[in-house]
């Protein structure tokens, strides 16, 4: 995953803080159903050379997706305060 992924996702949670608050259950909910929901919304996530084995390999998918979902649910279990 991009080394920034961590800031990026945090600044994202800031700025729709309140609109997660009142439509999901977590912010990793919200996270989850945005990557799902968009074309493409998991190669968000990934460095140029991850999206590249994505595209080249579809079985390594599951493997970016769950590794995903894992950081994300660790991350941002809880809504934003």
């Amino acid at each position: 995953m991009k080394n920034s992924i961590l800031t990026i996702c945090r600044a994202v949670e800031h700025d729709y803080k309140d609109f997660i608050k009142s439509s999901y259950n977590s912010t990793a909910h919200y996270f989850i159903e945005n990557a799902i929901a968009e074309d493409q919304g998991w190669l968000w996530f990934l460095t140029d050379d991850e999206i590249h084995e994505w595209e080249e390999n579809p079985e390594s998918r599951y493997h970016f997706v769950a590794e995903i979902c894992d950081f994300l649910i660790r991350n941002f279990f809880d809504l934003p305060e």
